[in-house]
C-alpha cells in the first residue's frame, strides 16, 4: 500500500486496441495488430497443463466424488490440475460433471452433474485479511458498513455490489448477484465506482 499510491499507470483509460494501433502507427515494421492473442499461461506459452505441471510437482491422482448423491463417478490423474468449473474428463458418463470443490487433505475431487446445476454458482468469497493489500496502506473506516462496494474476481468480469463482513479475523464478501464459483487462491479486487481500493486472495 506505502508504494502502490504512488505509481503511475501510463496506459490510463485506453483500451488494447488503441494501444496497439498507436504502437502499430509508431513500430510500422512490427505486424503488431496481426499478431495473435495469447491465451495460454503467458510464460509458459500453448501447452498441455498437466503434462506441464508433472515435470515440477508430482500429482495426487484420485476419486471424482458427485457432491450431490456422494458417488464416486470417476478417477482423476492429480487433483493439483483441475480448476473450479473446469468440465471433469469422466469416462461412461451421460452427462458432463464440472469441479466444485476440493480438499487440501484428501485426493477426492467433488464434482456437479450438469452445466447450470446450483454448486457452479456463489454469493459468498471468503478472503484471507493477511494477505489483503489496501492500496491507501490501511483498511478504509466504512469497510464494514458501507453499501457502495463492488467486488471483481475475473479480471474480465463486470463488478458485483457486495456487502462485507469480518468473521474469525476473515473477509466474508456477500455478493448481491450469483457469480461462477472462485477458486482458492485467486484474487478479489474491491472497488468503489471505479476507484480500486485493494485486493486479497480468496480462500473459500
Amino acid at each position: 500500500g506505502e508504494f502502490l499510491k504512488d505509481y503511475i499507470f501510463p496506459v490510463g483509460s485506453y483500451s488494447k486496441l488503441e494501444v496497439r494501433l498507436m504502437a502499430a502507427d509508431v513500430f510500422s515494421g512490427l505486424n503488431i495488430l496481426s499478431k495473435k492473442e495469447s491465451s495460454g499461461v503467458c510464460f509458459i506459452g500453448e501447452r498441455n497443463m498437466a503434462s506441464f505441471l508433472s515435470q515440477y510437482i508430482t500429482l495426487t491422482p484420485g476419486r471424482f466424488v458427485d457432491i450431490t448423491t456422494g458417488e464416486v463417478v470417476g478417477r482423476h490423474n492429480g487433483k493439483e490440475t483441475l480448476t473450479y468449473g473446469q468440465k471433469a474428463r469422466i469416462s461412461g458418463q451421460k452427462e458432463k460433471y464440472y469441479v466444485v470443490k476440493k480438499l487440501i487433505d484428501s485426493n477426492d475431487v467433488f464434482v456437479a452433474r450438469g452445466s447450470t446445476n446450483s454448486h457452479l454458482l456463489t454469493d459468498k468469497v471468503t478472503v484471507n485479511v493477511e494477505s489483503f493489500v489496501w492500496i491507501s496502506g490501511i483498511a478504509p473506516g466504512d469497510l464494514l458498513t458501507s453499501d457502495n462496494w463492488r467486488c471483481r474476481v475475473r479480471y474480465n468480469d463486470d463488478c458485483i455490489r457486495c456487502n462485507i463482513e469480518m468473521t474469525n479475523n476473515q473477509l466474508v464478501v456477500f455478493l448481491h448477484s450469483l457469480t461462477p464459483i472462485v477458486s482458492p487462491g485467486q484474487v478479489l479486487a474491491l472497488y468503489k465506482e471505479d476507484v480500486c481500493y485493494g485486493g486479497g486472495i480468496v480462500i473459500e
